[in-house]
């Protein structure tokens, strides 16, 4: 398979990244509500989750039965994108989080292979949807890294921080799986100390994936002050991006439910078939002082660099 692109044709990819349960699902919805923008929830999983195991759209179908997704998969074979292969990449140069950062930089033949399979999906999407930005909200940072160093594609940034608290009462709960409802495995109750180590790490990666770009094609953003000020948020993703989201944040102000598009990998929420923006802090009254005084000690070096309160 070989698949090369100039300059003018690169795909452009914006990549939310960063600690799951961080409102992530919310914010791509949003983001692909530009009719210039697709949102693709968390295209890492589309070739196992979809492809693989026919998981559910949003859309209520499965994978194999969505028009988008169809087309898709079509067009991206037709380019010679080849599932199995792809997916056995993937592992290799995303899932390893120590080792997949050496990986990615040796810039092999694996790594050549791996390229050409991103960039033949990543330009089936586009002509399908007829976006000229795709939204990945699948927040591993490997996986931002890596993109970023796909010839043919060109990666902004989106680095998207929610209070690690809020992470922690997310994961605090559990959930049988349910695959028509969007959960594809069951989800056990995580501990606090494991949730805020991963919490911190997976920030950290992302910092450093952010200090390997220009600074001009990356931005931190807060979950609360994306809710709290969408305009302002959106405001600062319109110089990122170049699209204006300014009817976008229109709709949000007044309360309009943005719709839900294609998306076969993220959180249940997707399947709900619209979002409205809902600032979600019940961690302040269920979570337990036991549970906040194990939290800081781990997180709370960078819960303070990101300007949150202890209290």
């Amino acid at each position: 398979m070989k698949i090369q692109a100039t300059k003018a044709e690169n795909i452009r990819v914006l990549f939310v990244a960063g600690a799951g349960r961080s409102g992530s699902t919310v914010l791509d919805t949003v983001l692909g509500a530009h009719p210039d923008a697709v949102s693709c929830g968390e295209l890492a999983g589309v070739p196992e989750h979809g492809w693989k195991e026919n998981a559910f759209c949003s859309c209520g179908e499965a994978a194999s039965d969505c028009p988008f997704w169809s087309s898709v998969r079509a067009s991206a074979e037709a380019a010679g994108f080849e599932l199995q292969t792809y997916m056995q990449d993937q592992a290799y140069f995303e899932a390893h989080r120590i080792k997949g950062w050496r990986r990615v930089r040796e810039d092999t033949a694996r790594f050549a292979r791996y390229a050409e399979g991103t960039l033949a999906l990543l330009k089936a999407i586009g002509e399908q949807s007829g976006a000229s930005i795709l939204v990945d909200s699948s927040k591993n940072p490997l996986r931002a890294y890596a993109l970023s160093r796909v010839p043919g594609v060109d990666v902004s940034l989106l680095h998207l921080v929610r209070d690690g608290r809020g992470v922690v009462w997310s994961l605090r709960k559990s959930f049988l799986k349910d695959s028509a409802a969007g959960l594809e495995r069951s989800l056990k109750v995580r501990p606090v100390w494991r949730t805020a180590a991963f919490w911190a790490l997976t920030n950290l990666q992302v910092e450093r994936v952010l200090r390997s770009l220009p600074e001009d094609r990356a931005i931190r953003l807060r979950y609360e002050d994306f809710l709290n000020a969408p305009r302002e948020a959106l405001e600062r993703v319109t110089r990122l991006t170049g699209l204006d989201y300014s009817n976008v944040s229109s709709d949000l102000e007044t309360g309009k439910e943005i719709p839900v598009s294609c998306t076969i990998a993220g959180n249940r929420l997707r399947m709900s078939g619209a979002i409205r923006l809902r600032l979600d802090e019940e961690w302040k009254e269920k979570l337990s002082r036991k549970d906040l005084a194990l939290f800081w000690p781990i997180a709370g070096t960078l819960m303070k660099r990101y300007e949150y309160p202890r209290s």
